[in-house]
């Protein structure tokens, strides 16, 4: 599959975030991540590759390193290799995200 609606793709659950891949390539990878108020991916890093996170819907807390934001649509954020990450849906709505990794690292 080469086109999709990342806005069509989104889903949600109660139980946990929601991780809908778009597109994987043995080079890289892009979801949408779809995150209900309350729910989290937890910071981690990646040793050799570069994560993009653009904001779809709501406003996420992003953290970069030591750096949070709350981020709402249309803004971005990048987290360069070895840099710790992840997101939060602190407010009362729901929040997609579109993340993009390359190289693909897992």
């Amino acid at each position: 599959m080469d086109f999709v609606n990342a806005v069509e793709m989104k889903r949600f659950s109660s139980d946990k975030y929601q991780k809908v891949n778009l597109f994987e390539t043995p080079l890289s990878a892009m979801d949408v991540y779809c995150l209900q108020p309350g729910q989290a991916q937890k910071v981690h890093t990646h040793a050799g590759s570069d994560k993009y996170y653009f904001v779809l819907e709501g406003t996420a807390t992003i953290q970069i390193g030591q750096e949070e934001r709350d981020l709402g649509p249309g803004w971005s954020a990048l987290a360069r290799p070895g840099v710790e990450h992840g997101i939060t849906n602190r407010s009362a709505g729901s929040v997609s995200v579109l993340v993009f990794q390359a190289p693909k690292t897992f």
